[in-house]
């Protein structure tokens, strides 16, 4: 438990035809790779996946198609049977209810759980680790523009006349998966940001906090949570006997 997912990145495109669209892999080699179980025996690296469509946003059938992958790659023996169905917590949005969708991922074992749109961190784990995930990238992505001016930058003190600095796709390795300090080029050491912020240990936090494995619904505890039915003569709302029925509708 706590394993992070292989990363996934959406892009968007103006090609008019499927068929033209294109992505240069040669930048998504310093993407980083998860050393994960899961479903297998034994741990083994996974690498990243892209999806290309006209917004570069998920629809249902973006999402129907990233899920099926996920669980072809993850979950090779998944299937409708006691022991091997799989149960996917995911965020409130698009395709998270289409009915086909739904149809197919049970038939083979896996069954979708969306979360409650509208409540961040409440009751979504990931969104717990965003904060930290945004807050050292917006640092070293500064750390980077900053390396990348000092390199454009004559060192007989004229004026530089190059185009304007940026960061490309080239970027994206290096901001997530980190590298080593290198004084002789004017280099800082930039963490590995995708692991450090949604690696294991904080995964295990976040799911501790939300209370939805283990099972314990920690989150009816968070202040942000209004309570406004609260009997403790009334044993129907005894929270105690409320997990020990839930958890008995979760055993399959």
């Amino acid at each position: 438990m706590g394993e992070p997912f292989p990363l996934h990145i959406m892009f968007s495109s103006s090609a008019q035809n499927e068929e033209n669209y294109s992505v240069s892999a040669e930048w998504m080699f310093d993407l980083p790779r998860v050393f994960v179980q899961f479903g297998h025996d034994t741990s083994q690296s996974f690498p990243c996946t892209v999806t290309v469509n006209p917004k570069g946003g998920t629809d249902a059938r973006v999402l129907a198609q990233l899920l099926s992958s996920y669980i072809e790659r993850l979950y090779p023996d998944a299937r409708d049977q006691a022991g091997y169905r799989v149960l996917l917590k995911i965020d409130g949005g698009p395709g998270r209810l289409d009915l086909n969708s739904l149809a197919e991922l049970r038939s083979r074992g896996v069954y979708l759980f969306p979360g409650v749109q509208n409540t961040t961190h409440v009751t979504q784990e990931t969104d717990q680790n965003y904060g930290l995930f945004k807050s050292m990238l917006r640092k070293y992505i500064q750390v980077l523009m900053n390396e990348l001016c000092a390199q454009a930058r004559p060192n007989d003190g004229r004026t530089a006349t190059t185009a304007p600095i940026t960061l490309s796709h080239k970027s994206y390795g290096l901001l997530l998966s980190g590298h080593v300090a290198d004084p002789e080029k004017g280099l800082q050491a930039i963490p590995p940001i995708f692991a450090t912020a949604l690696g294991y240990e904080r995964n295990i936090r976040s799911w501790e906090k939300v209370g939805a494995v283990p099972f314990t619904m920690n989150c009816l505890n968070n202040e942000a949570v209004c309570v406004e039915v609260n009997d403790e003569r009334d044993e129907s709302l005894n929270m105690e006997k409320k997990h020990e029925e839930a958890y008995k509708i979760l055993q399959w």
